[in-house]
């Protein structure tokens, strides 16, 4: 899973749009803490392309991806985010609105 992690993070923060869907289609199914690695690499990519599958992100069962996610928008350009924290139940609830 290291190796994974490693992996998936250097191909975000190669600042190259080619692979971003091959990164976004992995997110759903990696553990919570490569999915979060992944997701701060796309921030610091610096790519508008990388706001889709980071702002799916904010959806993410596990708190920490999702908390990633927000701090990841907000390094992005072309992302302007308004964040919404609740409670419900155990987990807060982040909803995000993305222009």
């Amino acid at each position: 899973a290291t190796r994974r992690a490693a992996a998936l993070e250097a191909l975000a923060d190669r600042r190259d749009a080619t692979h971003l869907p091959s990164v976004a289609a992995l997110l759903p199914n990696l553990d919570p803490v490569t999915a979060a690695g992944a997701i701060a690499a796309l921030g610091r990519s610096g790519l508008a392309d990388a706001v889709p599958a980071v702002l799916a992100a904010t959806g993410h069962p596990d708190a920490e991806v999702r908390t990633e996610a927000v701090s990841a928008l907000g390094s992005l350009p072309g992302s302007r985010a308004a964040v919404l924290v609740r409670p419900s139940g155990t987990e807060d609830v982040v909803r995000v609105y993305a222009e």
